[in-house]
């Protein structure tokens, strides 16, 4: 796409399950419903924050680290980017996911229906830019930056 003035983007959503021990016997590392939870219980707390250390210290960084509705679910989204990086970013947090967690006495599970009543997914958030700027959004006349088409009330 370069060749035609475009540059993609990607923005990445991961969300995954944690168990706790090992493949045989494993229970959800919590049952509550902890969707956008401010507090966790501290081992959730500890992985959250190595997690977020590991990919600091790998350059890779995230946006957000959430616990969904479902028990033991999380998500971790990850900055808007160029592409190639974010498939390198990605498999990169999948190990650095599987290794926290082993430390903590869990287990990631990244299925996309790891028990009945849960649904995890990979969401990936595409766009194609053109001069520092989303391609096909629309611009004001007099205005550099993009305006887009939804109208904010007065």
């Amino acid at each position: 796409m370069r060749h035609l003035g475009y540059e993609v983007k990607v923005g990445v959503e991961a969300e995954f399950v944690l168990y706790t021990g090992r493949p045989e016997g494993q229970a959800p590392a919590w049952t509550a419903n902890l969707e956008y939870a401010l507090q966790h219980p501290p081992e959730i707390s500890d992985f959250i924050h190595h997690l977020a250390q590991a990919l600091t210290d790998a350059g890779m960084g995230n946006e957000a680290f959430k616990t969904e509705g479902a028990a033991g679910q999380c998500e971790v989204t990850f900055p808007y980017g160029d592409a190639l990086a974010a498939c390198d970013h990605y498999t990169l947090f999948r190990h650095l996911v599987g290794q926290i967690a082993s430390r903590h006495g869990m287990t990631p599970v990244f299925m996309a229906a790891p028990a009945t009543g849960v649904g995890s997914g990979l969401h990936l958030h595409l766009s194609l830019w053109s001069e520092h700027a989303p391609a096909f959004a629309h611009r004001a006349a007099n205005s550099r930056r993009p305006r887009w088409h939804r109208r904010r009330p007065a």
